[in-house]
């Protein structure tokens, strides 16, 4: 499925990508945030999901993510969670 970097820190957007295996999230824009939903996802951690008309719950989504964008996404987390993560 596709989607946006942005999608995947909101929990009502994060409900496209339950039960995926592949995340695409072509031609994105410039992004500079802390990158927590990417994180969460690409570390197998749980995350929340608030589908509309469906009670929220949490879920682990094991998917693989690519992104592809022009310009580089600027991650604020220092912590390497992200480096970790990243193939260039």
């Amino acid at each position: 499925t596709s989607g946006t970097i942005q999608d995947m820190d909101t929990a009502r957007e994060r409900a496209s990508f339950v039960g995926k295996s592949l995340i695409t999230l072509p031609d994105q824009a410039g992004y500079t945030g802390s990158g927590a939903g990417i994180k969460a996802i690409t570390g197998g951690d749980v995350v929340r999901i608030d589908p509309k008309h469906i009670k929220p719950f949490e879920t682990v989504i094991r998917a693989v993510v690519i992104a592809t964008n022009n310009e580089p996404m600027r991650f604020t987390e220092r912590q390497g969670g992200i480096s970790r993560r990243r193939v260039i």
